[in-house]
């Protein structure tokens, strides 16, 4: 996940990146990068919701990241949630389940009323709670995910936090 400052919108630069182990290129090749998790696990970023100083980013197979965005430069994990598989279910999804990690958090999360639900498409709905740094800006919001402008949406954009 990379920041990036659009503070002259005809050059933007990128100011900070966030990724997780499995993103850092001494995962590739180690034993936990087997021939099966190289071709049907993504551990990509996917689909963030951003608040002022944190961005909740379901990240398929690396869980639910919580990433402190306070110092856009810096950003830090400040929270992390990833299901246990269900040990089967009814159809895999051909693509990113075949390998042996079993969790592909999708979409993106929707913060209501302060909690916040996440999809995993193998093993399902989960309702989860922060507590973590800056856990006031989650509580504070009724309505807000990352794909539209409704609910909070606005007035965290005009900066009326």
């Amino acid at each position: 996940m990379r920041l990036i400052s659009v503070k002259d919108p005809a050059h933007p630069v990128i100011v900070g990146e966030y990724k997780i182990a499995q993103d850092d290129q001494s995962f590739c090749g180690s034993p936990a990068d087997d021939p099966l998790t190289e071709q049907f696990t993504s551990y990509s970023s996917h689909n963030p919701t951003v608040l002022p100083d944190l961005a909740f980013d379901d990240w398929h197979s690396g869980g639910v990241q919580a990433i402190g965005i306070a110092n856009p430069a810096n950003p830090q994990q400040a929270g992390w949630f990833s299901p246990v598989p269900l040990a089967s279910v009814a159809t895999e999804d051909p693509a990113l389940n075949r390998g042996p990690n079993k969790v592909t958090m999708w979409s993106y999360p929707i913060i209501r009323d302060g909690l916040i639900y996440v999809i995993d498409i193998r093993n399902g709905l989960y309702i989860l709670r922060y507590t973590g740094p800056h856990a006031g800006e989650v509580a504070d919001i009724h309505f807000l995910e990352g794909n539209t402008n409704l609910g909070d949406a606005v007035r965290l954009a005009r900066g009326d936090n």
